[in-house]
């Protein structure tokens, strides 16, 4: 085999080698675009997560507010009732 058959083949092998690489390199490149759309929507599913624990505690403390509201209502409308007594009072005296 005469030095240009053999740096042919070397060429040849190099070429195969550096083309093998770039796959992997590409392989990889996608494989870490993946995990990183992973971590991505791990993180969006916590924090929809968290809103939707911070909306259902919110919604549970605005009905114990509107259950217990009832007297607060009837307190209200006794005060108005009481204050346009006294103010019709005072118009006709």
């Amino acid at each position: 085999m005469s030095y240009a058959q053999s740096e042919a083949n070397n060429n040849a092998k190099f070429d195969e080698l550096s083309s093998r690489l770039s796959t992997f390199r590409n392989i990889t490149q996608d494989i870490d675009n993946i995990a990183r759309d992973d971590s991505i929507i791990t993180q969006l599913n916590e924090q929809v997560s968290r809103i939707y624990d911070n909306i259902r505690d919110s919604s549970h403390g605005l009905t114990r507010a509107m259950q217990s509201g009832n007297s607060v209502w009837r307190y209200v409308g006794m005060a108005l009732g009481i204050f346009f007594i006294i103010w019709m009072l005072t118009k006709l005296f």
